[in-house]
């Protein structure tokens, strides 16, 4: 024990064990029996062992704490449980339930998942995981049968209800009506207790259920699957399942089952669990680091086949590169490549991964932590990547396997290529749909095994398309053709051959009464039998079906009524099932429909085929052709033939009329019932034992009563089938058989295909199912995402033999993987992942450490209470706050109390009402903020919470399209806006799973933008550490509190709500809008966010239109009138009767409803019918009351057409069928027959017997019971009086003697005695007794009584049965030699085989030290392996005194100090920061370089570098002058080389000449920009000064400057008693319909606000007093001004306007908008006088202030007046745009024609950067023109005319510039021209000039007409160079005369001339260039731009718009400057002379 388990040994047995057992020995009893030898050798080996243990026992136990003490004693106890041996073979143990598994309340064998240390060999590995997995799908259905069983015993006959499982009674199994491949079958159950359920909605028996159906209460089972689940079906108690046996056995259709549904999946169980089972030790993949024997990983094995490998990195850098189609190495990333400059691309395409320096992060484009990580994934064996919420694991695991694709020779193989793909494995099917569309999009050979994608991207790649690409190019190898082509050859037969089984078995029991000669054949009737029954031969061509009845519907009733009561009679008492049945309709779950949909479809597994009614299309039942026969076996009839007599008489009622009718139909009605009642008794025949049938089958076939016949065929129709099951068993075994074949020779040819794939996905569970593919892929690199959240055995089931590098992404600290069973997740650590094992066991996890998710907000929650070191990446500083809100982060603090979730009783879930509530308020006011349902998502922490969200979301249809979930399920999703649901709030603080920081972690990282969370916080701080921390943070920034802040976005107030009725209802505030809507009505709503144009506002008010008559319309504003429905008289035609209808109905086609008298045509009854009604659609409802010639009365309605000798009377009958007169039962028409009433006879017998009336009674069977002797053995026995003893099978004690004993024989009379069984004593050979059976023989008794005996071999002592031989019985003890290593040996007793231990291994862990180790580590490998360097990082300390953590073997000069200090380098003093064991030198330092060089400059490079002139790029003046006029500048390098300037420096100085432009602008600023900027002066840059200037609606212009001002968007001010305008200021605003309110007691306006006032200004003195007690100085009517005449006189009188304000009469008007008291007489002057020289239109404003003037009664007509013109001319701007739709559709149009041209060649072609300008820039106008849906309608964004008009701009410049560009490479080939190509200097210049100006012109904001055709002028001199370059590149031309001439004259215009072009020089250049073209035969195109059509300008004459004499609009642009006179171009009239100014609205 100290050997094997040492600490556990010294903690049972304590230090002082030695010495208490030695002093035993001074007792008397013990020291009187000489071992004091013995003692002496235990004290002294024994004690100095103990003594050596318990030293180093105790040195372990002072460094542990309490805890870690516990924690150590729990591991050790762990340790010795694995140690012990399972009690079976795992790989023996069945996968499927047994009954001794889930039926028996035992205590299966488990051992724990080892988290900390290694486990001593696979087999132990594999055993552990698969009894866990095994047990996490057993306990519950163990406990629910368990407690099903005993609560059975109890209540018996009662319905049952317990956890874990669902139970279903009375169920019946038939089978499947479409029979196919599989064993599928319909199971029939009870539906009382389950009419309320909704099974939409409900996840009972959802595919994949596992069922259990048992007759015996759960002592036996058979398994079953649900296949097919359809609600309507459900609903009828039918579900469609698949047998999971071998054979159905016979009993189990015959007998009502309860059937037992698990809660737990299976099939995800189940593939996993035998797949652990075929995993052989010898091809263990990892095994040394699954086991944890390694954790220092090393590279994988195929690095280690190359030395030095040289990997190219660059698609690290690159973003977005082409996907990969073929096979070449580099066009992955040829495209993104362009991005890399040259240095950079080659530092990354050769990198060496082992060297020491390698390309930093920011070379590679990532943070640190991803560079390190991604390092770590290329170079490390198994490597471990925790990403934290956010950090980009997803990113980071595509650039790895970008990476790892890009450079796949290195694994692929270098000499002899195997191509292998790379294995991706996610745990569900969402995860790996995410992560295959990242690959897509650099490379397109993916292969998608499994068919539950919901990614359409990913079709194309599924496997079946793999498949069928294979079969159409004929790539599948032919050898595999041919045995696939032979194997589903051999299938399909023994497919066709099994269908017609099922089908015929099916036919047998449901549709047929089989033929009599067939019963024959098959041996069901003996010859006597068969004899017997054609003795009643009839004429038809079967005994049988007169002999049933069958033609006969009377009998076939009271057949059917005689079975029934059987049944009756039979079933089961069904006690207090309906108060069961309530409390589980109480107790349902109610889901949504997706939800079930959802769990659905991820338990479809990936080759599963889901069981649908198109698969068996070809195998419906025979209905075209009678049904006669099947096989071997024939029908007699069957309910086909009936069908064939229904459809003869349908087909003959097309030819029939009248009376004939109806007899036919009488007739089908009759042969419908027939085929009814048939169906119905073979439906409820009962079963019938063999004895019952030999005892009917005995008697007088013609006598027997139907029933009893019935039950005769019962018998036949059962052997039949039994026949026929075992038939279809035997196909089963067959066909499955023959599919496994098919599917191996599929799954290698699968292999073969897929071969050449680059990335195969799969789920753990597709992997499982699919291993054998997987290794014959053989792949070598297999990346698990979320590794962390999936079950170790799902992942160790994924790998193949092959692997040999296995990437883990995911994060330990999330969410563990999911487990059934909490105890096996709490003391077995059944959820602890291999991904975080591996961590405890000391695997380096490279940790992400820079999040790019969350808000600082939100990552604060978790930073640094659960990951101490996570940065924020800068583009989370960026986001926007959250509208609707104070604060983007929150938690609302609340005490309501949480309740248990009743409808979930099974999870024992919890739900608060209270935050449920909140939730959704809060979710709707955020989505009346204008966000989309698709950035919000509630989540919740308990299921209980999750089903009643649903149950309230249901009464909100706005809340719809928001996703509700649960914590668990939203690991690895984000969205903008999170509100979490915490549910916990109790008088306990209890918490919950909410203490567990694994999920506090995910709820806490899910949020973006917004982060909401409701919960009791004093529950949560009270039972968490981590919450308290959480609530420090919440409270240090004030995001924690009572109650949530709204702010409402229109008013900006603050609404505090902790209830629902605190929640805005429109999202906005309780403020009323008051704001007008398009129709005129003042809106009427509170505040709201949403729709504030009130476009989709419904008026509710009375609406003021009329119809063509004039009725007023009764509706409300919004809904249409037509058609008017108020009700008037009207004249009805032809009829003229009068009738109040409808207006809008139309008098000869309306209805009349006048009561009519009208006689029918044919038989001439009259009835009151409507004057509009037709007679020939009424049938008479007369009766026809004739005498019929059985005498009764016709009680059918008036049938004229038909005679009564053509319909038969249906009325009882009258007549009597017997003497005794018994009535006859059948109606009139049918025959009477014989008397089928029961009567009392007396029969031959002298009983009396109860027999039909026309039976005699010498024919009739005696049933009376009397007793008879058998002739056989005398003993008496009880029979029917006319029952045979013949063949009777005597069942009394037989009595015979049958041994010397006098013992008899007990057995049945009819069964044969056999020999003497009694059990007797016997002493035997040995002399023991023994019971044994009386007829053995003694001597030939093998003694099983036990002995003790010592084995000669090896001297142990055991106990073995007497009759064992000693010398070659086996040892069962184990072997107690003790080692050379010290170990003892763990086998059982092995003398005989190896003696002295010679092949034995010793498998103990290894106690001797590591080589090299310094600190004591013992090696932990098995004892008989060499041992490994010591590898283990310790703390080391440095001679240079700081400490590192190195490998503990290596010495510490082998130790480079990584600890960063600060050096001084002695060669330039400067200071650096570099690792301590870095010599400090110049070749390391980086600061700038601080010397003077030659030329005088300061050295600008770093100080590592050596210093030139060479390079010095410094500018510097030469004395050539630029032809811009500035002197040209040259860098110093350069001027050194060569002072000489030389003409293409020239050219390309003018492109970047530095001086600063100064020309004045139009706008008369000066230009801010460079010579080169503006394009030496043809293209200024554009102003940034701000405008400044006042516009009429009095905002000021703050965009830019510009020759004019662009529409106002400011919100509009104008406004007027009853609400005000909220629409923009450049937008019509809305006339208000309210009624005027100017009004005093002289005049009244009677007209709408809206319109003039038709009252005149009132000037009588106001008659109020103000509250000083003196008089008003205002006007009647008017607002009385605040002033006082005589209190407030200085102020009333300090502003002179017309000078009357002194006069004691002097009237005064207040204007509301300035506060100011006006004069009234100057301020009527002043209100009233006409600007008409000016004539501009501009707003009337405060003499004093220069306020503009926007409500005053007495001035109410003028303001109008100017808003009336103002008005008018935003609707002429308005009339002339077109539609947001319109104007998208069209410039999006005009995009697709750029990005065609913009295509790949093009790019290709070019190979420049312009390309990507272009992309990015038509990218941008897409996305601004490009609709957004909101709730399913596409919505256009509103532009204003200045975007609109920049937009067509550059839309309009990109295809010009394309057009250019797309030729400049070369010209277009034709017959008589050759093709000229431009060199590739040129070309660049000339495309770096076209991007120069492309960069200017997307830099503009707006523009105006000049500069736009400035623009064009640049592109058209652009086409000129882009010719001139082209003959500019011809060598073989240069020569001539005239080209060297027009190169000369060309470069004169083009580049030397730095002003636009002139006409003429235009016509110049396009002269020289047409005489070039001829003399080089090659004539240039050159495009005419500025003759292209161009863009208009809309509305850039806004705000210079006047107003004619006669009140014309008019702008600046149509008519002149209004400085000029001119005329009106409506009227005529003289306009203009007026001073100027730039203004806009």
């Amino acid at each position: 024990m100290l050997t094997v388990m040492p600490a556990l040994t010294c903690d049972y047995l304590g230090d002082k064990f030695v010495e208490d057992i030695c002093a035993l020995k001074n007792i008397p009893s013990i020291r009187d029996t000489n071992v004091d030898e013995v003692f002496s050798t235990f004290h002294k080996e024994g004690a100095e062992r103990l003594k050596n243990a318990w030293e180093q026992h105790s040195k372990a136990k002072s460094l542990l704490t309490n805890e870690s003490h516990r924690d150590a004693i729990r591991f050790q106890r762990q340790e010795l449980m694995i140690h012990l041996k399972p009690p079976d073979d795992f790989r023996q143990l069945s996968v499927m339930p047994e009954c001794e598994d889930v039926c028996a309340d035992t205590e299966p064998f488990l051992r724990p998942n080892l988290i900390k240390g290694s486990y001593p060999d696979v087999d132990t590995y594999l055993d552990i995981q698969f009894r866990l997995l095994r047990e996490d799908f057993l306990n519950p259905l163990r406990e629910g049968l368990v407690a099903y069983r005993t609560k059975a015993e109890k209540q018996q006959n009662q319905h049952i209800r317990v956890d874990n499982i669902r139970l279903y009674y009375d169920v019946k199994i038939s089978d499947d009506e479409n029979p196919g491949q599989q064993q599928l079958y319909t199971l029939q159950f009870s539906t009382k207790g389950f009419q309320r359920v909704n099974w939409e909605g409900s996840k009972r028996l959802i595919y994949g259920s596992l069922l259990l159906l048992s007759a015996d209460n759960f002592s036996s089972f058979m398994l079953f699957t649900v296949v097919d689940r359809k609600p309507e079906q459900l609903s009828r108690g039918r579900i469609k399942a698949k047998f999971e046996g071998e054979s159905l056995p016979t009993y189990a259709k015959k007998t009502n089952l309860v059937m037992a549904e698990s809660s737990v999946f299976f099939e995800a169980y189940r593939s996993v669990l035998i797949a652990l089972q075929r995993i052989s030790p010898a091809h263990f993949p990892m095994e040394d680091y699954i086991l944890c024997r390694n954790v220092l990983p090393i590279e994988p094995d195929y690095l280690k086949r190359t030395p030095n490998p040289i990997y190219d990195l660059s698609p690290v850098r690159v973003s977005n590169p082409a996907p990969e189609n073929g096979d070449n190495k580099n066009d992955s990333h040829k495209r993104g490549g362009q991005l890399l400059n040259s240095a950079l691309n080659r530092l990354l395409a050769n990198v060496s991964l082992f060297s020491h320096s390698l390309p930093d992060n920011e070379t590679l484009g990532l943070d640190p932590s991803q560079a390190e990580a991604l390092y770590a994934a290329l170079t490390r064996k198994l490597v471990v990547i925790q990403g934290p919420p956010g950090t980009g694991k997803t990113y980071l695991g595509l650039k790895i396997v970008q990476t790892l694709l890009h450079n796949k020779r290195y694994w692929v193989g270098v000499e002899k290529p195997k191509p292998t793909p790379i294995l991706v494995i996610c745990y569900t099917n969402h995860a790996l749909d995410q992560f295959l569309e990242g690959i897509m999009k650099f490379t397109n050979k993916i292969v998608r095994i499994g068919g539950q994608s919901k990614c359409d991207a990913l079709q194309p790649f599924m496997l079946i398309e793999w498949k069928k690409q294979a079969a159409a190019q004929k790539k599948r190898p032919l050898q595999y053709r041919r045995w696939l082509a032979e194997s589903r050859s051999n299938l399909n037969e023994t497919r066709s051959a099994l269908q017609r089984s099922q089908t015929t078995q099916r036919i047998v029991e449901s549709y047929v009464i089989i033929h009599e000669n067939c019963l024959l054949n098959l041996k069901v009737l003996s010859q006597r039998e068969y004899t017997k029954v054609r003795a009643m031969h009839t004429t038809s061509n079967s005994t049988l079906t007169q002999w049933l009845g069958v033609q006969s519907i009377q009998t076939l009733k009271e057949t059917v009524r005689a079975l029934e009561k059987i049944m009756l009679k039979t079933k089961k008492p069904l006690d207090a099932i309906e108060k069961v049945s309530r409390d589980e309709e109480l107790n349902e779950e109610v889901w949504d429909k997706e939800d079930v949909d959802e769990i659905q479809g991820e338990r479809m597994m990936d080759d599963e085929v889901h069981v649908r009614q198109s698969d068996f299309a070809g195998l419906k039942m025979k209905s075209e052709k009678t049904i006669e026969s099947e096989g071997n076996i024939h029908y007699a009839f069957s309910t086909q033939i009936l069908n064939q007599k229904i459809n003869s008489l349908q087909e003959s009622l097309q030819e029939l009329e009248g009376d004939d009718v109806e007899l036919v139909q009488f007739h089908i009605s009759e042969i419908k019932l027939q085929k009814e009642l048939f169906e119905e008794i073979l439906k409820i025949l009962p079963t019938v034992d063999k004895k019952e049938y030999k005892q009917l089958i005995e008697r007088d076939l013609a006598r027997l009563s139907f029933v009893d016949r019935w039950k005769i065929y019962s018998f036949w129709r059962a052997e039949i089938s039994n026949m026929l099951a075992a038939e279809i068993n035997l196909l089963y075994r067959q066909y499955q058989q023959q599919t496994n074949e098919m599917k191996d020779v599929e799954t290698i040819e699968t292999a073969e295909i897929i071969r050449e794939a680059h990335v195969v996905g799969i789920t753990t569970t597709g992997a499982a199912k699919n291993r054998a593919l997987l290794e014959h892929l053989k792949s070598k690199i297999v990346v698990v995402e979320e590794a962390a959240e999936v079950l170790e055995a799902h992942i160790v089931t994924s790998m193949s033999s092959s692997c040999e590098h296995l990437i883990l992404i995911g994060d330990h600290k999330q969410l563990r993987p999911p487990t059934t069973v909490y105890t096996l997740a709490k003391d077995y650590h059944l959820d602890v992942s291999l991904f975080e094992r591996l961590v405890m066991n000391g695997v380096e996890p490279n940790v992400l450490g820079v999040q790019h998710r969350m808000r600082p907000d939100v990552a604060r929650l978790i930073v640094p209470s659960i990951y101490p070191h996570l940065e924020n990446h800068e583009s989370v500083l960026r986001y926007w706050d959250v509208p609707g809100m104070a604060e983007s982060v929150f938690f609302l603090s609340h005490l309501e109390r949480e309740k248990g979730d009743q409808s979930d009783q099974e999870s024992r879930s919890h739900l608060n009402p209270y935050e449920a509530d909140m939730a959704l308020a809060l979710a709707r006011h955020l989505l009346m903020q204008g966000l989309e349902p698709s950035q919000i998502t509630i989540l919740t922490t308990y299921s209980g919470q999750l089903l009643h969200f649903k149950k309230l979301r249901r009464s909100h249809a706005i809340l719809q399209g928001v996703r509700i979930s649960i914590v668990d399920n939203f690991q690895g999703e984000e969205n903008d806006i999170i509100i979490l649901s915490l549910v916990r709030s109790n008088d306990e603080a209890k918490v919950g799973f909410l203490k567990t920081e694994n999920r506090v972690c995910v709820a806490l990282s899910r949020a973006k933008k917004g982060f909401y969370l409701i919960g009791n916080m004093g529950n949560l701080a009270g039972s968490s550490k981590l919450w308290r921390e959480v609530n420090k943070v919440l409270t240090s920034n004030g995001q924690i509190g009572p109650h949530f802040d709204l702010q409402c976005e229109v008013h900006h107030t603050i609404i505090k709500a902790n209830k629902v009725s605190h929640f805005p209802p429109e999202g906005g505030c309780f403020v009323q809008c008051l704001t007008p809507m398009p129709c005129g009505h003042i809106c009427p709503k509170i505040c709201h966010v949403e729709d504030r144009e009130h476009t989709r506002q419904k008026c509710h008010e009375a609406c003021l239109r009329s119809c063509s008559v004039g009725h007023a319309c009764p509706k409300r504003c919004y809904q249409d009138c037509n058609p008017c429905l108020t009700r008037i008289p009207k004249i009805l035609l032809p009829c003229n009767h009068t009738q109040i209808t409808e207006c809008y109905k139309d008098p000869e086609k309306e209805y009349c409803l006048t009561k009519v008298v009208k006689a029918l045509p044919i038989c001439k009854h009259t009835m009151k019918l409507d004057c509009g009604k037709s007679v020939e659609e009424i049938k008479c409802p007369e009766q026809c009351g004739m005498h019929l010639d059985c005498d009764h009365i016709c009680n059918r309605i008036c049938h004229k057409r038909s005679s009564h000798a053509k319909m038969p009377c249906n009325q009882p009958c009258r007549r009597f069928t017997c003497p005794e007169k018994h009535p006859c039962p059948k109606q009139c028409y049918e025959e009477c027959g014989k008397c089928l009433v029961d009567v009392v006879k007396k029969l031959p017998c002298g009983h009396d017997g109860e027999i039909k009336c026309w039976q005699l009674p010498k024919d009739a069977y005696c049933k009376v019971k009397v007793e008879r002797i058998l002739s056989g053995c005398q003993h008496t026995a009880f029979f029917d009086c006319s029952q045979s003893t013949e063949g009777y099978r005597c069942t009394r004690m037989c009595g015979k003697l049958l041994c010397n004993d006098g013992h008899i024989c007990r057995k049945p009379c009819c069964e044969p005695c056999g020999p003497c069984n009694m059990q007797v004593k016997r002493t035997l050979v040995c002399g023991h007794e023994t019971q044994t059976a009386c007829y053995k023989d003694p001597l030939a008794i093998k003694c099983k009584f036990p002995k003790v005996v010592t084995l000669p071999d090896c001297g142990h002592k055991v106990e073995m049965v007497c009759s064992d031989n000693p010398e070659t019985a086996f040892c069962p003890k184990p072997c107690d030699t003790r080692l050379d290593c010290g170990h003892q040996c763990t086998e059982l007793c092995h003398v005989k085989s190896d003696p002295h231990h010679e092949k034995y291994l010793c498998k103990k862990a290894c106690n001797r030290n590591k080589i090299d180790c310094k600190r004591d580590h013992k090696c932990g490998k098995k004892c008989h392996e060499d041992c490994d360097l010591c590898t283990i990082k310790i703390e080391r300390q440095l001679p240079c005194g700081h400490s590192q953590v190195a490998e503990c073997c290596l010495d510490d000069k082998d130790i480079k100090c990584r600890v960063m200090v600060n050096k001084t380098i002695s060669e330039c003093m400067h200071s650096i920061r570099v690792e301590c064991s870095t010599i400090a030198s110049r070749r390391l330092c980086c600061q700038p370089c601080v010397k003077i060089m030659s030329c005088g400059h300061q050295c600008k490079m770093q100080c590592k570098e050596t210093c030139s002139p060479l390079v010095c790029q410094e500018l510097v003046w030469t004395s050539v002058l630029s032809p811009c006029g500035h002197p040209v500048m040259k860098t110093c390098n350069d001027h050194h080389l060569s002072p000489v300037v030389e003409q293409a420096q020239v050219e390309k100085f003018l492109q970047e000449c530095p001086h600063k432009c100064r020309a004045n602008l139009p706008c008369e600023h000066s230009c801010k920009g460079s010579c080169g900027q503006c394009f030496n002066g043809r293209l200024h840059k554009a102003c940034e000064e701000k405008c400044g200037r006042t516009l009429v609606c009095g905002h000021n212009c703050g965009v830019n400057c510009a020759i004019s001002c662009p529409p106002c968007k400011e919100v509009c001010q104008y406004r007027c008693r009853h609400s005000r305008c909220r629409k923009k200021c450049c937008e019509p605003c809305v006339d208000c319909v309210e009624p005027c309110g100017w009004k005093c007691e002289h005049y009244s306006c009677s007209l709408k606000c809206f319109e003039y006032c038709n009252r005149p200004r009132c000037d009588e003195p106001c008659r109020k007093r103000l509250p000083c007690g003196h008089s008003c100085v205002g006007l009647c009517g008017e607002i009385c001004p605040p002033l006082c005449r005589v209190c407030h006189k200085d102020q009333l009188t300090e502003f002179i306007l017309y000078g009357n304000e002194e006069d004691d009469d002097a009237r005064f008007v207040y204007l509301e908008d300035c506060k100011h008291t006006i004069e009234v007489e100057g301020m009527d002057y002043w209100m009233d006088a006409k600007e008409e020289e000016r004539g501009e239109i501009q707003m009337k404003c405060c003499p004093r202030c220069k306020t503009i003037i926007r409500s005053c009664f007495r001035y109410g007509n003028v303001i109008k007046q100017n808003f009336a013109d103002i008005v008018e001319v935003k609707k002429i701007i308005l009339r002339s745009r077109v539609s947001s739709k319109d104007f998208a559709e069209k410039l999006l149009k005009l995009l697709q024609d750029s990005d065609d041209s913009l295509n790949s060649p093009l790019a290709r072609k070019l190979n420049h950067s312009i390309t990507d300008v272009l992309e990015d820039r038509l990218k941008s106008i897409r996305d601004s023109l490009s609709p957004t849906v909101f709730r399913k309608k596409a919505q256009y964004k509103s532009l204003d005319d200045d975007t609109r008009y920049m937009i067509e701009i550059q839309v309009d410049i990109i295809a010009r510039v394309l057009n250019l560009i797309k030729n400049a490479p070369q010209t277009a080939s034709t017959s008589q021209s050759p093709v000229m190509t431009m060199s590739r200097p040129l070309l660049d210049d000339l495309l770096n000039r076209v991007q120069q100006l492309l960069l200017t012109l997307f830099k503009r904001d707006r523009f105006t007409p000049m500069e736009y055709e400035r623009f064009i002028a640049e592109v058209n001199r652009l086409d000129f160079i882009r010719a001139f370059f082209l003959f500019k590149s011809a060598t073989v031309i240069k020569s001539h005369s005239v080209i060297v001439e027009g190169n000369r004259k060309l470069e004169e215009l083009l580049t030397l001339n730095v002003k636009p072009l002139r006409e003429w020089e235009n016509d110049s250049i396009k002269e020289v260039l047409e005489k070039m073209g001829k003399i080089s035969n090659a004539p240039v195109p050159v495009t005419d731009f500025e003759r292209q059509e161009i863009v208009k300008a809309i509305g850039l004459s806004q705000g210079h718009w006047y107003k004619c004499p006669n009140g014309h609009i008019y702008a600046v642009g149509e008519c002149g400057s209004a400085r000029q006179a001119g005329k009106c171009v409506e009227c005529g009239a003289h306009i203009g002379q007026g001073s100027r100014s730039s203004r806009a609205f």
